[in-house]
């Protein structure tokens, strides 16, 4: 498999992802998506890994040519519809964590255990997982328009000593809907419509199973008595995330609301070194959890981007309407370089590697 980065080689990257499936640290991640407010639709994500992910910022431009790479004999071929500002992993351009385009859609792949993909039908055009989330940006300016297109591709997984990584998304709109996608027991589920609430979303369990656990506490109106947990396991964040989105007051301005969506997904970081639950019976263990390396907003109604790393200390935001989507070529800022910090929408370079 051929990769670009501008970090770390190809052959670094397999090994820290190998290296990353052999560890009973949790990768741990939360996403809350606040779209009841008057001032703006946001969605905040957090990062929690083991070490650091080195992350990039890229920016591509609406009109590139762009690959599959699932590595057999149907893999798909696009040009993008919408530009698309996304957060890599590891410096590799070709393996997107999050992201959001130029339309108001926003992605969020986050580890599930669970996760067991379909068998390959070569009937279907393959993504490989690392370009899945940038995929649905490139095309697709909606969760609905999502939703259609993923009917008639397939999501390849990254194949690592025999491994595949174990990811579910989720995916908001500038409209204020929003989906999850997991992919269980060999087939792909699909979370979206009044059906179900999409929009708190951590690890494992799944999505369904996170939702029934909710009954048990005392802040949903379901009869639950039980406090809030204050752990950083996956459904103690599950639990505290959903609480504080119900309880966010009604912010005066879209600033407020950013600084109000943070304090909410602050509950939910794990401090270095802190991070321990104790999983289930079946499993009768204490997990470490990996610390919050970084959190990012994004504001869908104002195409605003804020983005906070904890080593070194970055706090910078990207104005998205100041961007150039008319370009031949990506652009990308190193989101750990030191001092970066305040608005750095123009301190992006033309990236020149291959792609």
């Amino acid at each position: 498999m051929k990769r670009a980065g501008l970090r770390i080689s190809a052959i670094g990257i397999m090994a820290v992802l190998t290296a990353v499936l052999s560890f009973t640290v949790a990768r741990a991640c939360t996403s809350i998506f606040w779209n009841n407010n008057s001032q703006a639709k946001l969605i905040a994500r957090t990062m929690d890994f083991p070490f650091s992910d080195t992350p990039m910022i890229y920016v591509f431009p609406k009109g590139m040519k762009k690959k599959g790479m699932s590595g057999d004999s149907n893999s798909a071929t696009w040009t993008s519809q919408y530009g698309s500002v996304v957060v890599s992993s590891f410096g590799d351009i070709y393996m997107s964590a999050d992201g959001v385009n130029t339309a108001g859609l926003s992605f969020h792949g986050q580890w599930l255990l669970a996760t067991q993909y379909p068998a390959r039908d070569l009937t279907k055009p393959g993504v490989l997982e690392g370009r899945y989330g940038e995929f649905l940006m490139d095309n697709a300016a909606t969760v609905s328009e999502a939703l259609t297109l993923i009917q008639n591709y397939q999501v390849v997984p990254e194949q690592l000593d025999g491994q595949s990584l174990p990811i579910h998304l989720a995916i908001e709109d500038a409209t204020g809907d929003s989906a999850v996608i997991e992919w269980v027991g060999g087939q792909m589920n699909i979370y979206h419509g009044s059906a179900w609430n999409t929009t708190v979303l951590t690890n494992d369990p799944e999505l369904p199973e996170q939702l029934y656990i909710l009954n048990e506490y005392e802040y949903f109106g379901t009869g639950g008595a039980n406090p809030l947990l204050g752990d950083v396991s996956p459904w103690g964040r599950f639990a505290r995330a959903s609480a504080f989105l119900k309880t966010l007051p009604e912010p005066a301005s879209p600033a407020e609301a950013v600084s109000y969506l943070l304090s909410a997904i602050r509950s939910c970081t794990t401090a270095p070194g802190s991070g321990w639950y104790y999983t289930p019976p079946s499993t009768n263990a204490w997990t470490a959890a990996s610390p919050t390396l970084w959190t990012v907003v994004y504001d869908l109604s104002h195409g605003m981007i804020y983005f906070q790393h904890i080593d070194p200390a970055n706090d910078f935001q990207i104005n998205m309407n100041r961007l150039n989507f008319r370009g031949k070529k990506p652009l990308y800022l190193n989101a750990t370089a030191p001092g970066v910090i305040g608005d750095v929408t123009r301190q992006f370079k033309v990236y020149n590697g291959p792609f």
